[in-house]
């Protein structure tokens, strides 16, 4: 892996529902860690995650990055990860908010399934394609 840390404008960073929408976010607490960041400006030690060469899609951190914006601060730090499927960097995702929150059982089972139904829809459309362009071939 290719990473790297860095600071980055917190308009640069783009957030796509597939990641931000893994799990529940509370209002409350961003409001909380704004203000916090609006004392003490924003925590380099904990750097918002996002994918090398993909965007600047947020992979982890998307309430430190919702109250950066709401502090009013224009830059971030950033760590670059590099991830060789979408699969790998959901993966990543979950296991980052998991470990470090205390979501419930039912809280990680929806993320969980909500991620892996979406590549079980991209591996169904891939076989559907395969079978179809196997079929033509056959007929031909």
């Amino acid at each position: 892996m290719n990473n790297a840390f860095h600071m980055e404008k917190t308009e640069a960073l783009n957030t796509v529902s597939r990641f931000s929408e893994l799990m529940p976010h509370d209002q409350r607490v961003v409001e909380q860690i704004a203000a916090d960041m609006r004392l003490h400006g924003y925590d380099t030690a904990m750097p918002i995650v996002i994918w090398r060469g993909h965007n600047n899609i947020v992979l982890d951190g998307h309430l430190r990055l919702a109250a950066a914006k709401e502090a009013g601060l224009a830059m971030v730090a950033v760590y670059e990860n590099s991830f060789e499927t979408v699969d790998e960097a959901i993966r990543y995702a979950i296991r980052m908010n998991i470990c470090r929150n205390s979501f419930s059982i039912g809280e990680i089972d929806k993320a969980l399934e909500k991620a892996y139904s979406a590549c079980i829809d991209r591996y169904r459309k891939r076989l559907i394609r395969h079978v179809e362009i196997t079929t033509v071939e056959v007929i031909l």
